[in-house]
């Protein structure tokens, strides 16, 4: 396993791991099909600054999200 917060376990629990947001998945257009890089861990929420985009968002979790190459 690779990380828990509060008893959940997180698959993308480390600062810096490239994540995508999973097809058919998003909640807007803007960040739909994105990859980033995960910049907050801390609650169910992770903290993405997604490439190309200066603001950091927090609306995705664990099961929305796919491994990304780096």
């Amino acid at each position: 396993m690779k990380g828990h917060v509060r008893g959940l376990h997180r698959a993308f629990s480390r600062l810096g791991d490239r994540v995508k947001v999973k097809p058919g998945i998003g909640h807007d257009a803007m960040t739909m099909g994105k990859t980033g890089t995960v910049k907050e861990v801390g609650s169910p929420a992770l903290g993405i600054r997604f490439d190309g985009m200066s603001k950091l968002h927090k609306w995705y979790v664990d099961q929305e999200l796919e491994r990304a190459s780096r």
